[in-house]
């Protein structure tokens, strides 16, 4: 009895990760803050800081990264859980424990994403890459 409830409890805990992706992302995917760095939620770097389109791109960007990414990582961990219902308690927290460590490099991981995206747009001081329209066309975020 006392492993079932264990379970469930990891269960939830294991899709705390993935439910603050979804919800944070789209959060500064369709309500960015307007000023650069003011709001608590928002995707702060030196790059993305750099002028106000910057910082709506890099908004942008890492809100659909999340946004996309937070509900595979839901999927993924909910079936991820399944096998381990009905396991030790030793056994489900070890489980869980790496699912959360996997979570957190996802989550870190699309730093790097987003910073290749802004590079790829803008320059080092924040201007914008001028292109054709084929280039710019392929420049869209996700």
């Amino acid at each position: 009895m006392g492993d079932t409830w264990f379970w469930w409890i990891m269960f939830f805990a294991g899709l705390l990760i993935p439910v603050a992706m979804v919800i944070f992302g789209r959060v500064m995917w369709k309500h960015p803050s307007k000023e650069i760095g003011r709001d608590s939620c928002g995707y702060r770097t030196a790059m993305s800081q750099k002028n106000q389109e910057t910082w709506d791109f890099a908004q942008n960007a890492c809100g659909r990264i999340w946004w996309k990414g937070g509900w595979l990582l839901l999927v993924i961990s909910v079936g991820a859980q399944l096998p381990f219902r009905g396991c030790d308690a030793g056994t489900v927290g070890k489980a869980v424990l790496v699912l959360c460590v996997f979570q957190c490099v996802c989550m870190v991981g699309t730093v790097v994403l987003v910073e290749l995206v802004l590079r790829r747009n803008f320059y080092d001081d924040g201007r914008r890459k001028e292109g054709n329209a084929a280039d710019l066309q392929k420049s869209e975020p996700f």
